[in-house]
Order: structure tokens, then sequence, then C-alpha cells
């Protein structure tokens, strides 16, 4: 199949080493292109300035054996001297969509670009702006735009396109704006945006159940349905209401009475949820991404309630969660390692890398040894309740799930060397940054702990010579995870204790103040595990690490004598390593455990968060 990063890589042919394009709508900017260009052989530099590309070229371009993609949002000509090692290129949205209004889509998400290029193709007649909206609008989000006619339809439709993750352009946005100024003239058209939508919706939701407000009816089908997903995902807030109307209303969802019968419900509901999401889902790293943010609020949940049967519907919802997960690492799992980290870092060694791209000035990042997704969401909600929201996503730890190679391929900034353990993660973090061009007063790094001080006394001193990077690592969650011997519903108790007695928030307050754009990640969850068997002296033989949940060896004969040893085991295999898929653990049988190591999607899929 042709993707609209192939059509512009074939405007910018050029016979000469490198090539200039002035790329007025910054296409550029969008990831799958610059994985396009990348697998085409291109290194991408961005030079907005005749100055920029003067010093790119004379310190890295003129004397390279790469091949330079430089990009520019401004039309300017590079001087001779350079042109006559560069091709020059123009290249705009038009180029690429002649059909659709150059206006109306630029700016939209690249992976709305993927969709439109396939389908514009059977589009013979060049559409204005109104019509290429439609188009995008039908196509993308399903709406039926003739079908807009009244309000309830609209905000049906509006719940829809601010649930998805595609950032809408201006253009899309001022055209849904009219409608809904129609519909709601004293509201500001501001509110047809990501950030206010769902709070206007939620003020009116409560308006209906509270005040008994017919200004929207949302009994109607399309808005009814809608809704639901919404209090599902936890976009929309339930109300509370006294007995009466509780027993009054047919339908429980979006209120409730009794906190813990309503927490119930919220489980069920999101459960039946994520299953039928997990029926469609496919080899998509954001799908996953989006799903353990839902996983994880759920087994706060049910965590809380401890309610044993509600538990066990959990644990086999996982199961089978996690059976999806496994065909996904198996078909998926290599190629993430290769995407590109401007937009988001799909792997623990991307997040330098995505550091480095990033716009900020002043970089912290905070990695919590072991933090896993759902404990995430208790750090998370503590930072908003502080006024510090969070743009919370995920990313993959290594596989095995071993603090040695994750946390070093985290700091390291590449892949890990699989001889050694992360000792020298410090002088890897300096290193990675010396040689992005930083000097090293203008970087340093932290190892905390909450007895010994905490994150207060890992903070930078103000001043001319505070540093610009800094990487701060804190093993109290791993360090609470090995000593545990009570299982989740102890480990539970201990996270929020831990949070109550750490001053990470007042840590990341103080470098938010210091002027840091502060992100928060680990190098890997944890499990509670179920022991299978102890190993054996003789099955240890040839390892040469090993945990509760992974095994390395010394050549691929040991590692084969162990599996014809071992046939049953739900294990995969990455290089000389053996690692537990299922929720398995190499202690005495029946034994519970909470460790790491293998590739359950607790232990895979870590937090990556932007204070």
């Amino acid at each position: 199949m042709t993707h609209w990063h192939d059509q512009f890589l074939s405007l910018i042919v050029s016979h000469k080493p490198h090539v200039f394009v002035y790329d007025k709508d910054q296409l550029l900017m969008h990831e799958s292109l610059q994985e396009a260009a990348a697998n085409a052989g291109f290194v991408i530099v961005r030079c907005d300035t005749s100055l920029d590309l003067r010093i790119a070229f004379e310190l890295d371009i003129r004397h390279s054996d790469a091949r330079y993609l430089i990009h520019s949002a401004n039309d300017f000509k590079p001087l001779p001297d350079i042109r006559e090692l560069m091709g020059c290129a123009k290249v705009s949205i038009g180029d690429i969509f002649p059909c659709l209004d150059r206006k109306t889509i630029s700016g939209l998400d690249g992976r709305i670009l993927d969709v439109l290029f396939t389908l514009s193709k059977k589009i013979f007649d060049s559409l204005g702006p109104d019509q290429t909206i439609k188009f995008v609008l039908e196509n993308i989000y399903f709406v039926d735009v003739d079908g807009l006619g009244s309000k309830e339809r609209l905000l049906s439709s509006l719940t829809t396109i601010f649930s998805e993750p595609y950032a809408l352009n201006q253009p899309v946005l001022d055209y849904l704006s009219k409608r809904f100024t129609k519909h709601f003239p004293g509201i500001p058209s501001e509110t047809v945006s990501q950030k206010s939508f769902y709070p206007f919706l939620q003020s009116k939701w409560e308006a209906y159940i509270l005040n008994g407000s017919q200004e929207i009816n949302f009994e109607e089908s399309s808005l009814n349905k809608t809704v639901i997903n919404a209090f599902v995902t936890g976009r929309l807030a339930p109300v509370k209401v006294n007995r009466r109307t509780w027993q009054d209303r047919k339908s429980k969802i979006g209120i409730f009475h009794d906190e813990r019968q309503s927490r119930q419900e919220d489980a069920d509901l999101l459960m039946d949820y994520i299953s039928t999401y997990l029926e469609r889902i496919e080899n998509d790293p954001r799908q996953w991404f989006s799903l353990i943010q839902l996983i994880a609020k759920n087994k706060l949940i049910v965590l809380d309630l401890n309610d044993d049967e509600l538990t066990a519907v959990t644990e086999r919802l996982e199961k089978r969660i996690n059976r999806r997960f496994q065909i996904f690492l198996d078909n998926s799992y290599q190629s993430l390692q290769s995407r590109s980290a401007v937009k988001q870092p799909y792997h623990v060694f991307r997040v330098l890398d995505y550091l480095k791209n990033h716009s900020a000035d002043k970089k912290a990042l905070v990695v919590i040894d072991g933090l896993n997704y759902w404990q995430w969401r208790i750090v998370e909600t503590m930072l908003t309740q502080k006024g510090l929201p969070c743009i919370s996503s995920a990313t993959f730890a290594w596989i095995p799930s071993i603090t040695a190679w994750s946390r070093q391929a985290l700091f390291k900034g590449a892949r890990p060397d699989l001889s050694t353990d992360n000792s020298n993660e410090d002088k890897l973090f300096m290193a990675y940054w010396r040689n992005a061009g930083y000097s090293g007063y203008q970087t340093a790094f932290r190892r905390v702990e909450t007895a010994s001080g905490g994150f207060g006394a890992a903070l930078p001193e103000a001043g001319p010579a505070c540093p610009l990077i800094i990487g701060m690592v804190c093993n109290d969650i791993d360090d609470m995870m090995h000593g545990n011997v009570l299982g989740l519903s102890q480990f539970y108790i201990d996270t929020h204790h831990w949070l109550e007695k750490c001053d990470l928030t007042s840590m990341i307050l103080n470098l938010r103040q210091s002027g840091f754009t502060v992100f928060v990640t680990s190098d890997h969850g944890s499990i509670e595990a179920r022991g299978i068997k102890n190993l054996k002296l003789s099955e240890k033989f040839g390892s040469l690490s090993r945990s509760k949940r992974h095994l390395h060896f010394a050549n691929e004969s040991f590692l084969k004598s162990f599996q014809q040893n071992n046939p049953d085991l739900d294990a995969g295999v990455l290089d000389l390593s053996l690692y537990l898929k299922d929720n398995s653990a190499f202690v005495s049988p029946n034994d519970v455990v909470i460790t790491h190591g293998g590739s359950h999607f607790w232990e895979v899929l870590v937090p990556f968060a932007e204070i």
C-alpha cells in the first residue's frame, strides 16, 4: 500500500547527496514521514534560517558520509557552495492531496492523513473547504454531517470526536464551533476543544440529573450511547443522588447513591468496555497505551474494594488481556525499537531521544524503579490534586523486564549491554547528553531514597550553576516490591503510605517553579505471580543471571537444554534469555510473590508522563 509519505519522498528525489526542502506545511513534523525518510537513508535536520543551515552544513553535513534531508518552514535559498551538494524542492500538502482543500487539512494529525490519502484517490473533483471538512468528519469519525440538525446529535458527534487521540486543526474546530454556537448561543465557541468540551458536558449532565433541566435530552439514542462510553472511560464523572432519585431512575449509569456499590458498577462497566475493546484491538502500540490506563483504573477500584468475587473476575479478564498482549509482542515488539521518538518514546531506550527533541529548555527525568501502571494512577491523582496535571501515556520496558537491562537502556538512551548491569547508569546518562552537545555542568544525575532525605535532597541548587538536564532515580517502590510477603493488597496500602511519606510532589513543584519540564517514567512494572517450581541446581547450571521470572544463559546449548527439560513453561526467548509470559514464577508451588522479569503486560507497559 502506498502512503502519503511515500508520495512526499518521491517529490524530493535528487541526484545530489543531500536535499533541502521548503516544507511550508511542516509535513516533516509528522512521525510517520520522519520514519519513512529515515528508512530511506536520510538524516533529518531542521534549519529555519540561512545561519542555521550554514552552522549545520559546516559542523555536520559537509564532510559526512550520511545523506541529509534539511527542511525549513521558511522559503530561502541555500548559498551557492551549499547548493552544489544539495537538491532543492518545495513540497506542500496540496501536492500530496490535490483534490482536498490545502488550508483545511493542514495541521491534521498524521494518522488522519494516512487514512485520507487512501480515500482521496477516489475523488476526481476538487473539494472546497466545507466539502473537505465534511469528507474528514464522515470518513475519520463516521459523523453524519447532514444529520447534525439537533443539539443531541451534535453533542453525540463531539463526544465521539473528542474521545479520539487525534488532534483536530483550527479549520475543523471552527466549523464545529459554528454548529455549536447555533444551539448554544451563550456559550463561548472555545468550548469546542479537547480541553473544554467534557467539562461543559459534565455541567449539563449535572443540571439534567440534579435540577431536572430539559435543555438537552440525554435519553436520545445516539447521545445516550456516547455518554455511556464517556462514563465508562472516565471522561465524565457520575453524580451523587439521593436514594429516591436512585430508585426512580431505570438506568444507573452516570449516577450513584452508595459509594461502594457505585464503584462496583464502575468496575463492571469498565471490564465490559475493556473486553469489547480487546476484541478489536490491533497491533498498534498506541492502542495499548490507551488500554493500560483503563486496565489500571479498574485495578485500583478492585484493590480498593477488596472484594473476592470482583478480584476473581478481574484476574480472569487480565489473563485474556495478557494472552492478546503476548501476540502483540510476538508480532510487533522488535519493530518498536526502531520507531521515531520525536512525538512518543515507544521504548524505554528512546526516552532520552524524546527529551532531546522536546522543545523545553530545562528538563528533569524522574525514574521510579518498578513503578507499576496502577501505582502511577495513584501518583497521577495526587499530583493533579496538588495542581500538577499530567499528560499520561506509556512506553515499553526492555524484555526481560529486569532492572539491570531495562534501567540501563533507559539512562543509556540505547540498547543495553547484556554482559553488564546498570551500575554505571549515571556515567551512561552523562555521556548521552555530552554526545548531544551539553557540557558537564549542564547535566546532573541523582539517586534518591525517601529514607535519606528523599526527593528534596536531590533538588538542584538555584542560580547560574543550575543544570539544564537532570536525571533522578528512586528505588523505593522496587525495594517495597521485593520485600512484600502479603501480596497485592498490602502492596496497594504500602504504595499509598510511601506516597504520603515521600516528598515527590514538593520536588516536582520546585522543579516546575525553577522552569523545568518534568517527565516521570519507570524501567519496568511488576506482577503478583504464583510459584510453579523451585529451580534445581542442575537447571540453574549455565545461567549467568536469573530472577524469579527470567534466566539468562551463557550460550545457546544451555538455553535449549533448559527448554527441552521444561516443555510446559509458558515462556519466551530473546537472545539467550528465557522469560515467563504468564503470571508464574520460579518459586515454591502456590507461593505468591510480587516480582518482575517476564513479559506480562503489567511488567512491560510502564508509565511515561509529562508534568
